[in-house]
């Protein structure tokens, strides 16, 4: 949760309609007693141990309390689910899902953020224009009924039956 965000949602415990220093205060207070439980990265604070970060949509918050981290976990939830997106039409998909009608510049830059991001940290790559998720490798051991599982070379895609070319990538499997 964003540090603006916490604050004007406790604001009314304290019988405030906005955040008052009073409010941030009490807040930095609560926040330092529980400091051994949760983590600050910026303006964001997360439960100690947190693994992945939640994507809540729909949205009502605006995009600077919107973590990188949330809106990377949700453009890796799209390109999983998207054949052939560009690197435009993944950073306009995400704008829909969060429910934004207009991108202005902050939108704009936090989107490319996250999706430079996740370029950068190799979860997602640019295979012929396209955004293609970089899944290991992985074929899977047979089930019982013999029929072996497996899954394409190029991303990761689990392939369905004898499925010769992947629905994802398009590549050719053996």
């Amino acid at each position: 949760i964003h540090y603006e965000l916490l604050c004007q949602k406790l604001a009314g415990l304290y019988g405030n309609m906005k955040a008052t220093v009073k409010i941030r205060r009490e807040v930095d207070y609560g926040l330092n007693r529980v400091r051994e439980q949760i983590i600050r990265k910026g303006d964001f604070f997360y439960p100690q141990g947190y693994t992945k970060i939640p994507v809540r949509i729909p949205n009502t918050r605006k995009i600077e309390h919107i973590s990188t981290d949330e809106l990377e976990q949700a453009m890796l939830t799209i390109v999983s689910k998207c054949i052939g997106t560009t690197m435009e039409g993944l950073i306009a998909e995400t704008v829909r899902a969060y429910g934004f009608n207009r991108t202005g510049a902050k939108i704009t830059e936090a989107m490319q953020m996250a999706a430079n991001n996740i370029l950068t940290q190799g979860k997602i790559r640019i295979m012929d224009g396209k955004v293609v998720s970089n899944h290991p490798e992985t074929v899977e051991k047979a089930p019982s009924n013999g029929h072996a599982k497996k899954s394409c070379t190029q991303c990761g895609n689990q392939l369905l039956g004898s499925e010769l070319f992947c629905g994802r990538c398009g590549k050719k499997n053996n």
